[in-house]
């Protein structure tokens, strides 16, 4: 699909036509959609658990299985993604951090950032 702009105010509805050089063209005016563009991401969503070491999830909801989104954590330890389809248009991924606690981590920020296609990011830090 290609959109000639992605401004804000492009809200539709939209319409999907076919056009074959020499042949009729066709345009489905019976199934309309509509797009929301965000000029920024929505933030993730963080949860922490403590129980003997730290295990971190950072969550956003996505449309592009085919780009999905890249996680940044602010520490280092084992990093998982996996993601899933919630339904026809929508995607959740989730990226998940273990580390073991240190007496260095105390008073230190737990910063999750994430990148999506075209370089947009969201981040979320939490105390």
């Amino acid at each position: 699909m290609q959109l000639s702009s992605d401004r804000t105010t492009d809200v539709g509805p939209f319409y999907f036509k076919i056009e074959i050089p020499q042949h009729k063209s066709f345009t489905f005016s019976q199934n309309t959609m509509t797009i929301d563009v965000l000029r920024t991401p929505e933030p993730p969503t963080m949860s922490v658990e403590v129980l003997g070491k730290v295990v971190a999830s950072c969550t956003v909801f996505h449309s592009c299985p085919t780009s999905p989104p890249r996680f940044y954590w602010s520490h280092s330890g084992i990093k998982k993604t996996r993601s899933k389809r919630l339904n026809k248009w929508m995607w959740t991924t989730v990226s998940i951090l273990t580390f073991v606690l240190l007496s260095s981590d105390f008073d230190q920020s737990l910063n999750c950032t994430v990148m999506y296609r075209g370089k947009k990011t969201a981040h979320l830090i939490q105390l």
